[in-house]
């Protein structure tokens, strides 16, 4: 056997004549250096602590992306259940699925003239919103600050960017605070810690 064959997903069919395909999940990518459910709020006085799933990437970016109320999970809980509860569910088509599909595109063009974008029932549509971040943090361009207190588990993180559009005319940059926070002071200067380390 040469290296170039060992190295081949094995899709020989198991006994329930199906192939044996597995995908990893992308949490467990050399690209991802940390994944953690912490929360976030803005610096605006009004604004309330939101759910996120933060992840830090080898390229020295923290892509925050905010959970939905309808998920389930709480700071510090494992980020794969909040990674998986954003990715939108796939549908393996099946030979009767796609002739069923078939059938009724047929019976409802007859009817009226489809649309370009029409989405046959069942098929994928656009990519969910959720697994866009909400806010993507360079961080070389950020600053930590972090006040050790009894019980303080919330910490500040300020990115300093180009400024664009009008506010270039008053300044060169601009800056956007945040605050994020885990579940215990133990949590959080482990967090801190790696923000700092991939800076």
């Amino acid at each position: 056997t040469t290296t170039s064959d060992a190295n081949k997903t094995d899709t020989t069919p198991s006994n329930d004549g199906k192939s044996k395909f597995e995908l990893s999940s992308p949490l467990t990518s050399d690209l991802i250096y940390k994944a953690k459910i912490i929360e976030k709020k803005s610096s605006n006085m009004m604004s309330m602590w939101k759910r996120t799933l933060a992840i830090v990437t080898a390229d020295s970016f923290l892509h925050l992306f905010e959970i939905p109320s309808t998920i389930k999970v709480q700071s510090g809980s494992a980020p794969e259940a909040a990674f998986h509860a954003l990715m939108p569910q796939l549908k393996i088509p099946t030979e009767e699925s796609v002739e069923l599909q078939q059938q009724q595109a047929k019976t409802m063009a007859a009817a009226v003239a489809m649309p370009l974008n029409y989405a046959l029932p069942g098929s994928a549509t656009k990519p969910d919103d959720h697994l866009m971040p909400t806010e993507s943090i360079a961080l070389p361009n950020a600053c930590i600050y972090y006040k050790d207190g009894v019980g303080n588990s919330a910490f500040e993180i300020t990115e300093t960017f180009v400024a664009k559009g009008a506010t270039k005319v008053f300044s060169k940059t601009t800056t956007r605070k945040m605050y994020l926070r885990t579940l215990n002071k133990e949590h959080t200067k482990d967090l801190i810690s790696i923000l700092q380390a991939n800076k």
